[in-house]
């Protein structure tokens, strides 16, 4: 009787070198055969073993490369002043992606008062403490929010 173990994509399962050679060494004791749109392949022999391991290398390879990729496209856009990061509570970006302080003299107020806050007690804990005894609201961002630019405020520490 033989076992096995059906792969579409053996690469989907060779995200790091460690992760497919386990397979590989849990399947070889078992008999388990490795099948996928390439053939059939047994892991306990050598033969079969070789173009396993070339497999998940070039794998493992292709997922340095994505990610190599992403990251210079990343560098791109920040080269050319493209990249757009959340920004801090108290800061908005405008509709031509200018960031700007937060005109609401409120979001303002609140921003200083953590500030000093900071200064005062020295430590975060005791600010958020001030904050939620005193029911002082600081202003949260969804990047998905319907109202581009305007957000709700939270309680610190609230749901």
């Amino acid at each position: 009787m033989w076992a096995w173990c059906w792969a579409w994509k053996c690469s989907r399962l060779a995200r790091s070198g460690r992760e497919w050679h386990q397979l590989l060494e849990l399947c070889a004791p078992s008999g388990a055969l490795l099948v996928d749109p390439d053939g059939v392949y047994d892991p306990a022999e050598h033969n079969d073993r070789m173009p396993l391991g070339l497999k998940g290398t070039i794998s493992e390879a292709e997922l340095h490369l994505i990610k190599q990729r992403m990251w210079n496209g990343r560098i791109g856009k920040a080269r050319r002043g493209e990249l757009a990061v959340p920004l801090p509570v108290g800061y908005l970006r405008r509709p031509d992606g200018q960031v700007v302080r937060d005109p609401d003299q409120q979001v303002q107020a609140v921003v200083r008062l953590v500030f000093d806050l900071f200064d005062e007690l020295a430590a975060i804990n005791a600010v958020l403490r001030f904050l939620v005894d005193h029911g002082i609201q600081i202003g949260t961002e969804s990047v998905r929010s319907p109202n581009s630019g305007r957000w709700p405020g939270a309680v610190p520490g609230g749901s």
